[in-house]
């Protein structure tokens, strides 16, 4: 009972966050802002054809499970993408913002590394049923080899 109260107090400071950076108001305009030729987004096998926001949301929603990685120059829109994907795609997606920790999450933080936060995170997004994507905004900076390895590999179930 306390994990769903949990989730329940973790989605509504989401939703917080969500009306702070103005998603839903203004998401659709700030798609001018996201050079979409100048981001790549592959799963290391094969990258998504994407010429419009609309066909890079329907090719995102008909990939199979896996991790699909954004890269592109500084500026290019990658963040602006992730948080028009979350509008467009609802309570189905999860934003994790690259400044997580003012999120309320079960674990304690407190004498923790920011990798083992930030696997100790993972874990609990992987327990929410209501999220059938995970998008994460520059989730690998601060881990090191071993814990990115760990969660690259099946670590941490995503």
């Amino acid at each position: 009972m306390e994990h769903a109260a949990q989730t329940r107090r973790t989605y509504a400071q989401l939703k917080e966050l969500e009306g702070t950076i103005h998603l839903g108001k203004t998401a659709g305009d700030s798609s001018k802002y996201i050079q979409l030729q100048a981001i790549d987004c592959s799963n290391g096998q094969s990258s998504l054809d994407h010429t419009t926001m609309d066909s890079f949301t329907n090719a995102m929603q008909n990939t199979g499970a896996g991790r699909w990685t954004l890269r592109g120059p500084n500026g290019a829109g990658k963040s602006t993408l992730l948080a028009v994907l979350k509008e467009k795609m609802g309570n189905a997606a999860y934003l994790l913002p690259s400044n997580y920790l003012d999120l309320s999450f079960k674990t304690d933080f407190i004498g923790h590394s920011d990798g083992n936060r930030l696997l100790a995170v993972f874990s609990e997004i992987a327990t929410l049923d209501e999220a059938r994507y995970v998008l994460l905004d520059e989730w690998d900076a601060n881990l090191d080899g071993a814990k990115l390895a760990t969660a690259c590999k099946g670590g941490v179930r995503i």
